[in-house]
């Protein structure tokens, strides 16, 4: 998909979107699938539900993977740091 847009708005953009850690391709999507929802049958609905389930699961999974749980508990300093 090719469209035109201001290129300080794309910069602008690409910019929040790193702050979010997340990119405009996934904002783009989420756009067009909140922009087409109304549009869905209920079984389309239920489709795309099940596959953002599965995405979130799968995002939960990979996160346990790369950063698997410590073996003591998190002060509260350490649970509110900011980086």
């Amino acid at each position: 998909v090719e469209f035109n847009c201001d290129e300080r708005l794309l910069e602008m953009a690409e910019i929040r979107a790193a702050r979010e850690h997340t990119s405009l391709k996934f904002k783009f999507q989420k756009w067009l699938e909140d922009y087409t929802k109304d549009a869905e049958t209920p079984e389309e609905a239920a489709v795309r539900r099940k596959r953002q389930a599965k995405e979130a699961i799968d995002a939960i999974r990979e996160l346990r993977r790369r950063h698997p749980p410590q073996d003591r508990k998190f002060t509260r300093e350490e649970m509110n740091e900011r980086r």
